[in-house]
């Protein structure tokens, strides 16, 4: 089978692969197959909050302890699930085939978050609270909390198309840096949200590399 993920935790390894496939090890040299009750393609598995979870086709979520012995967990979409992240919050998200986000408290009970986007999301990272999430045709997003406040960037031509999505009402603040460090963000625009999509447009610089982030109040 071919494998498509692998993740590190509780003393152990796991890797997912087709076919429903889940393998476990202790040092990464001998490898236990593990029935993970399911026969679809897993195509990610993080290790989350004590505990492993992988998401594959047909909206499949699975979670298990110590990587022998696995749990289906509904998800409420048959969509693809192509990654499963958590932050330090001990919120949980996944992200799949034509934009899905779905978000949960305890990685039990999971809600879908419109995202205002139809492209489909492969991958998924966390900085501290905050979560990018990256799919086709460029799409990027952003949200400070696991919620309905994200932010969607497009380079498009000589500038950075952005869309915001929050209440209504509350403000969008961009910052930006020259770094990235710590301490050297400064306001750069501040952006009344909209209902439904709020769009900024940033600038790209031709003389300095620059960064932005969208802070949605």
């Amino acid at each position: 089978a071919n494998l498509n993920s692998v993740a590190f935790g509780n003393g152990r390894y796991v890797a997912v692969a087709q076919g429903g496939a889940v393998y476990w090890s202790i040092a990464a040299d001998a490898w236990t197959a593990a029935n993970s009750t399911v026969t679809v393609n897993l195509r990610n598995v993080a290790y989350c909050e004590g505990r492993f979870l992988a998401v594959g086709d047909s909206g499949t979520l699975i979670q298990s302890v110590d990587g022998a012995n696995w749990q289906e967990i509904p998800t409420g979409t048959s969509e693809q699930l192509n990654a499963v992240i958590s932050n330090s919050s001990r919120d949980f998200m996944i992200c799949g085939a034509n934009g899905t986000i779905l978000v949960s408290n305890d990685g039990f009970a999971w809600r879908t978050v419109d995202a205002g986007v139809t492209d489909s999301l492969y991958g998924a990272c966390v900085g501290g609270t905050s979560i990018v999430a990256v799919g086709a045709r460029g799409t990027i997003i952003q949200t400070g909390s696991f919620g309905p406040r994200l932010a969607r960037f497009r380079v498009v031509g000589d500038a950075i198309n952005a869309e915001a999505y929050g209440d209504a009402g509350s403000i969008c603040n961009i910052e930006a840096s020259d770094s990235m460090e710590p301490g050297s963000w400064w306001d750069f625009r501040s952006v009344t949200m909209l209902e439904g999509a709020t769009p900024v447009t940033l600038p790209l610089e031709a003389d300095a590399r620059r960064f932005y982030r969208i802070v949605i109040q």
